[in-house]
């Protein structure tokens, strides 16, 4: 036998010597090991469990009622977390959630023989707290709460009609020791900011509509571009974010006129795609607070009466363009100053002149720049187009600017200059303000005959 014959046969019998040495670990493994990880992740399990104060999951909670030192009231899973007795209301998400979560993850940190505490002493002969669960397969849980341990991390807990006391933490006391109020929910609206279309106001100070198609437009009581960061961080994270600070009356009935609420002073409606998602009414105003109930709750509550002054001036929410459109749809334009009226008409995408004599405009570039000059016009700052405040801009009738769309007149705004400002006065979005421009700004629209006509 040579050496390389010597060889192979080592090598073969290493292999099969490993291999039955790996056979045998993984046997060993799989036999011994195994089971004996398996058994102690069940031990483990089990004795979770067992420190567990119920071993049941929040989702099969249908229902539950705390009797405590203010009232008894019950709160039901119905989609959300509602009330039931002694009034029916929305419940506030993270009270529910707290009190469960108390309850179904809290675990008990020691447990007593009923013989070595007085229950007059823990007040577990008249619980400060009972509260009972009822679950979606028919059974139910209950448990009584005492008092607090010296170091008040743990109360005494009575647990179904079991003989021992539990302690259990503390949070489980404090969660449930609240009143009525604080398991009532305190958002006024339900739904997301982004979940409306259309948001209509009617105040004393006139209508006010917003519409959402991409972007915010106001459409009454002018029509304009809306300013999105106004309209998002002013109106709908403040309105969403409006709470109850008190609630009233439960059920008014025909008693809305005591709280101003039979003709309400402010209405919001909220919409989403012609739809109502709700209604929001205003009555009357109680020192920092006012008077309200919605659409979908007739309950009457009290909130901050602040948040009515978002409305008082609804120029806060445009663009500060002074007008947006546009320009390749303008087919008819007139200006008007110094007793000159000059009009432009578009006919096959070339511009003519119709007034004051009937003749061919040379090209588009001369109205395309004024038009482009007044699409990027900034508003400084809007006010009320009032008599008073147009004679504090020293209001004169100096240029005249009108654009047409097929027939339709969606630009008609006067311009004048007081000193070194000059304003514009929209008829068209009953809107004045001074316009962010310098005073060669006018020249610009008194355009030339002898510029326009072909020569």
């Amino acid at each position: 036998m040579n050496l390389t014959e010597i060889g192979e046969k080592l090598n073969t019998k290493t292999l099969l010597t490993l291999a039955f040495l790996l056979l045998a670990l993984a046997s060993y493994i799989f036999f011994v090991e195994f089971p004996e990880a398996k058994k102690e992740l069940e031990q483990a399990k089990n004795e979770t469990l067992e420190k567990k104060i119920f071993n049941r999951t929040l989702s099969e909670v249908d229902s539950f009622t705390v009797f405590n030192e203010f009232l008894d009231f019950t709160i039901k899973n119905d989609t959300t977390w509602i009330l039931t007795e002694p009034v029916q209301d929305f419940a506030e998400v993270n009270s529910v959630e707290k009190i469960l979560s108390a309850f179904f993850n809290g675990k008990i940190e020691r447990v007593l023989p009923d013989s070595t505490v007085n229950f007059h002493e823990v007040a577990l002969d008249t619980p400060l707290v009972r509260l009972k669960f009822y679950f979606k397969d028919g059974k139910t849980d209950s448990i009584a709460l005492g008092i607090g341990t010296a170091t008040k991390d743990f109360v005494y807990a009575k647990r179904n009609a079991e003989k021992e006391i539990l302690l259990i933490p503390a949070a489980s006391l404090i969660s449930a020791r609240h009143n009525l109020f604080y398991f009532r929910r305190k958002n006024i609206l339900s739904f997301a900011p982004t979940d409306a279309d259309e948001i209509n106001v009617k105040t004393p100070h006139g209508t006010f509509t917003i519409k959402k198609d991409q972007v915010w437009k106001i459409t009454s009581p002018f029509t304009a571009s809306a300013n999105q960061a106004a309209v998002y961080n002013t109106i709908l994270i403040r309105l969403f974010s409006l709470r109850v600070a008190e609630f009233s009356a439960n059920n008014p009935g025909k008693n809305l006129a005591a709280f101003g609420l039979e003709n309400p002073s402010y209405t919001i409606e909220l919409k989403s795609k012609g739809k109502f998602l709700d209604v929001l009414y205003f009555g009357k105003e109680r020192e920092s607070l006012v008077f309200l109930n919605t659409l979908s709750q007739v309950s009457v509550r009290l909130a901050d009466k602040n948040f009515l002054e978002i409305f008082k001036d609804f120029n806060f929410y445009r663009d500060s363009k002074l007008q947006v459109f546009e320009v390749e749809e303008i087919d008819k334009v007139r200006f008007s100053y110094d007793k000159i009226v000059i009009e432009l008409a578009k006919e096959n995408e070339s511009w003519f002149m119709e007034r004051p004599v009937s003749k061919a405009v040379t090209s588009p570039n001369k109205p395309q720049a004024i038009f482009y000059m007044l699409l990027n016009t900034d508003v400084e700052n809007f006010l009320e187009a009032s008599k008073e405040n147009l004679q504090k801009t020293g209001f004169k009738d100096e240029i005249h600017v009108e654009f047409w769309s097929k027939g339709e007149k969606f630009f008609d705004t006067y311009f004048w200059q007081k000193e070194n400002s000059i304003y514009a006065n929209s008829k068209i979005q009953n809107c004045l303000g001074k316009i962010k421009a310098k005073l060669p700004f006018l020249d610009e629209l008194k355009p030339k005959i002898s510029d326009l006509v072909v020569q």
